[in-house]
């Protein structure tokens, strides 16, 4: 085809004229002759300047080898040898070179486009395939989803059966129970009617036989027989139970309940007691952390002070401190709580009030002692803030509390501070003698058993008083911490302060425990004696 529009072309007609036209090329004989190529005509040369020219040989058949020259091998020779390329077919080639980059284009371009209209269906093809893959997952999934809901229903639909059937086997039982209990209360009535019957029945044949006795004695003149032995004691023990059980309670409480009584009308004392307690409870804070600052929670404290850990065994942990801003918020509390309508003039308030208030002012008078290094005064103020507190906590103890608000706000901060306190006050009196020996070791184990007995004697009070034991435990978690990890280990205190703490807390709960349990005893019915 490309063939045929060239032959066709003007440049190939063109081509074929001067191809017709032109003699054939000769080539030079002589090796060093030049090549001459001559269309139409041939130039003459100087006669004087060119050579004699031998005849041309013939040129020899296009496919026939060349003849070997005589004398030897010559390039010249070798270049004339060569044939003659084919300058028609070349030209015809070059001239039909565009032609054929264009139609190598097109085809090209066509199996390109070919290629990728073949890509991308083979690519919508998958993207197909995938869809149809997930759509086949997902309804798959949607099948499975509603298999398991069936399953569900399904289980729930039985559960929801055998519950129905279970509630009414156990209402066929119970009714076969009442139905049985009612025939044994009507048997055992019919038993006990029976027996009063026979009872009466022998009581007045007895008083028959009796009268008849007495009727016959009468007429003997003798005195009236006795009555039996047996009779009389069972009508002695009947009138002892019946005694016994009109005189002995069912269940005595081990503490003072509460008062059921109104307060008392409210006076000028009542609102001079709330104004002092109120502002001993914001000012003691506000000057302690005014006048310490970041010291009131055991950082800065001097090296050798009266809390230092290295200055007795049963001195805790600086960390002890913390404690001090729950004491504080738990006093503000209290003085705002006595504010309230039904506090203001009760009797538990006006019996607390003034002690805690001193209480709190002597700790402030203890704690800026320990600061100023001043321990003989801080030793006597620490004991009056113990003594303070105890006494408060007494009163709350002889005035129960009659609600859990009373308990939180007014037993719940009194109790922290005395068990604090408890923990703390062995702590002030082994600081001034100091010691880490044997001997130290001893007396501190000595003294912790005391403290421990005394704070549980405490937290057995009431009802039971959890908080006094959690602050007593707070101190002496801190000593098995400072005697364990500290400076100046000591393995006996850090067990002693560990096992204090245990018992305290364990006492507290039991107390609680065992009203507890004999309450719900006696609502039943039942003794108390356990």
């Amino acid at each position: 085809m490309v063939d045929s529009d060239t032959d066709r072309s003007p440049a190939a007609a063109a081509r074929r004229r001067l191809s017709a036209s032109a003699p054939a090329p000769q080539s030079s004989p002589l090796p060093g002759a030049p090549r001459r190529e001559t269309s139409g005509s041939h130039i003459p040369l100087n006669p004087r300047d060119a050579p004699a020219i031998p005849p041309t040989p013939q040129r020899p058949a296009p496919g026939a080898a060349p003849e070997a020259p005589e004398g030897g091998f010559s390039l010249s020779n070798w270049f004339d040898g060569i044939p003659e390329p084919d300058w028609e077919a070349i030209g015809d080639r070059v001239m039909a070179t565009p032609a054929v980059l264009a139609t190598t284009y097109r085809e090209t371009r066509a199996q390109a486009k070919v290629r990728a209209i073949r890509n991308a269906a083979e690519h919508e093809a998958k993207r197909l395939n995938l869809i149809e893959a997930q759509a086949t997952a997902k309804a798959a999934q949607v099948i499975a989803d509603q298999q398991e809901a069936q399953a569900k229903a399904r289980a729930e639909a039985q559960r929801v059966a055998k519950a129905k059937r279970d509630a009414e086997h156990l209402a066929v039982a119970a009714k076969q129970a009442d139905i049985e209990a009612h025939r044994l209360a009507e048997r055992e009535r019919l038993v006990a009617f029976q027996a009063v019957a026979v009872s009466d029945a022998f009581l007045r044949n007895q008083r028959i036989l009796d009268a008849q006795l007495a009727a016959e004695a009468r007429q003997a003149r003798l005195p009236p027989p006795p009555t039996s032995a047996e009779r009389l004691e069972a009508e002695v023990s009947a009138a002892r139970a019946a005694i016994e059980a009109s005189r002995t309670p069912l269940y005595v409480a081990p503490y003072d309940l509460p008062s059921t009584a109104p307060n008392p009308p409210a006076n000028g004392a009542d609102m001079l007691r709330r104004v002092l307690v109120s502002l001993v409870a914001v000012l003691v804070p506000a000057g302690f952390w005014w006048w310490a600052g970041i010291e009131a929670l055991g950082f800065g404290f001097p090296e050798g002070h009266l809390f230092s850990p290295g200055r007795s065994l049963l001195a805790p942990a600086a960390e002890a401190q913390w404690i001090w801003p729950v004491i504080f918020s738990g006093f503000i509390a209290f003085a705002i709580y006595q504010w309230f309508p039904s506090q203001r003039s009760a009797l538990r308030q006006r019996a607390v009030g003034y002690p805690a208030a001193a209480a709190l002012l002597l700790g402030f008078g203890w704690l800026w002692c320990t600061h100023a290094g001043l321990e003989l005064p801080a030793l006597a103020l620490c004991m009056g803030t113990t003594t303070a507190i105890c006494y408060a906590l007494r009163q709350l103890n002889l005035l129960t509390a009659r609600s859990t608000w009373e308990r939180v706000f007014t037993d719940a901060p009194v109790a922290l501070f005395l068990g604090w306190m408890l923990a703390l006050t062995p702590a002030s009196i082994a600081g001034l003698f100091g010691g880490r020996g044997p001997v130290q070791q001893f007396f501190a184990v000595l003294a912790l058993m005391a403290v421990v007995c005394l704070a549980a004697a405490w937290a057995m009070t009431e009802r039971g008083r959890v908080v006094l034991a959690l602050g007593f435990g707070w101190c002496m978690f801190w000593v098995v911490t400072e005697r364990l990890l500290g400076p100046f280990p000591s393995v006996w205190v850090a067990l002693a302060a560990c096992l204090g703490a245990f018992v305290v807390l364990v006492a507290a709960e039991n107390r609680r425990y065992q009203i507890n349990h004999a309450e719900h005893r006696a609502a039943r019915g039942q003794s108390t004696i356990f």
